[in-house]
């Protein structure tokens, strides 16, 4: 009869709580003053013995461009307030550095095509600038309050399904690099006032907005045993490591090795800027230099291939902008679903349509990405970069001119924490 009932849903218990919290709220932490200008760092020092979850958790600030009257500046195609922050460190109580992510803004702009959706972008994009801030201007003296979600910061705050134990939280430094103006902002000129310019610009009344749980003090005190004497307690994440490669003009192709020793890598974006751009303060520094996609004779001088130690990616080195594109679909997953949820790179934005007048051509969103990961079912099944295999990528581009190529690898990182003190392995 029991069985009778579970199985037609008549079963009627009372309901039990299984849960150790006895508390949950957003708690707020303030850097070191209210107001800072571009260049400088940003430093917030966590407190409190408390579980945090960094990945529902904001960052909210007041951003104020200065210049001249009448100045009116924007982000550029692609980028919002996330451009103003160039570099996050996030430092262990003891001292070791857990992640240090530089060019985060790029990267930012980057994983807003290959890693969310459109839907995401345009609903909650709106709450950090993005695009809404380069339609009408943003003015000189004028404050506009933003709020980006600190998953967009550093790969560190993505983490993993399990919230930042008490043991990192308490003693832990946030450190937010400010970036220049003429490479986060793209100065506006107002006809009326040819003279106008922007030339700096403020962050005010900043805000580090945490999701925080504090558990029963058993709770509390169970989990703290487990990290003291031989036992370990691993927080693991996937993180990034950026690194540039300058080319002149006398150079069409891009030869570069991966200097770091890395024992699971996933996965490589680069992207490729004209240097001309890159801190020019009527110009967006973040606008990327793609493969021809022109029906032309330069349609297979544009070459991808990365390689680690003899194994390359492609097999053969891919021709021409329509192939680049297609290794890119296939990194991201996209080729075996109708539904591209977390990947809006279109054609259109990934190539050029040749030099014109423009030397270097540029599109919008012009990348270059490889999948390292072994396993289709594993997101951490990666690959060993080390002395004996080394991580190289080479590009070719249809034109020569002068650039900044960047190259972010993704790899899993771990935080182990024995004794009270927290290690970190890459």
């Amino acid at each position: 009869m029991q069985d009778l009932l579970s199985l037609n849903n008549l079963h009627y218990l009372a309901d039990t709580s299984a849960n150790a919290n006895i508390q949950r709220q957003q708690r707020i932490h303030y850097p070191e003053k209210s107001s800072y200008k571009s260049t400088e760092k940003i430093s917030f020092k966590m407190h409190g013995k408390s579980f945090v979850d960094f990945c529902n958790s904001s960052l909210r600030f007041v951003f104020v461009p200065t210049g001249t009257p009448n100045g009116k500046c924007g982000f550029g195609k692609g980028g919002s307030s996330i451009n103003l922050f160039n570099r996050c460190r996030v430092v262990a109580p003891g001292g070791e550095t857990i992640s240090d992510l530089f060019d985060l803004n790029l990267l930012s702009i980057i994983e807003s095509k290959t890693k969310q959706s459109k839907e995401y972008t345009e609903v909650v994009g709106q709450s950090y600038g993005y695009s809404v801030a380069n339609t009408e201007g943003l003015k000189v003296d004028k404050g506009y309050e933003f709020t980006v979600p600190l998953i967009h910061l550093s790969p560190f705050f993505r983490g993993t399904k399990a919230v930042c134990p008490p043991q990192l939280v308490e003693g832990m430094i946030i450190e937010l690099y400010l970036e220049t103006s003429q490479q986060a902002l793209i100065s506006t000129t107002v006809t009326a006032f040819p003279n106008a310019k922007i030339t700096d610009y403020l962050v005010n009344e900043i805000e580090m907005i945490c999701d925080s749980i504090l558990v029963a003090d058993s709770v509390l005190s169970n989990v703290l045993d487990m990290s003291m004497g031989q036992d370990i307690m691993v927080y693991e994440f996937t993180d990034v490591v950026d690194n540039a490669s300058f080319n002149s003009v006398d150079e069409k192709k891009i030869n570069f090795e991966i200097p770091q020793s890395l024992t699971n890598a996933l996965e490589i974006v680069s992207t490729i800027r004209g240097t001309a751009a890159v801190n020019t303060a009527n110009t967006n520094g973040f606008q990327m230099v793609g493969p021809d996609k022109s029906p032309s004779a330069n349609i297979n001088l544009d070459q991808y291939q990365a390689q680690l130690g003899s194994t390359k990616f492609p097999q053969q080195p891919a021709l021409g902008a329509a192939r680049i594109y297609q290794g890119n679909l296939y990194s991201q997953g996209v080729l075996q679903s109708r539904k591209s949820d977390c990947f809006s790179l279109t054609y259109e934005e990934f190539g050029s349509e040749g030099p014109g007048a423009v030397t270097p051509a540029t599109s919008d969103f012009g990348m270059y990405l490889t999948d390292l990961r072994l396993s289709k079912l594993y997101d951490n099944a990666g690959r060993t970069i080390s002395d004996n295999q080394r991580l190289s990528i080479m590009i070719r581009q249809y034109i020569s001119s002068n650039i900044v190529c960047n190259v972010f690898v993704y790899f899993t990182a771990r935080v182990e924490i024995r004794n009270g003190r927290a290690t970190v392995v890459r």
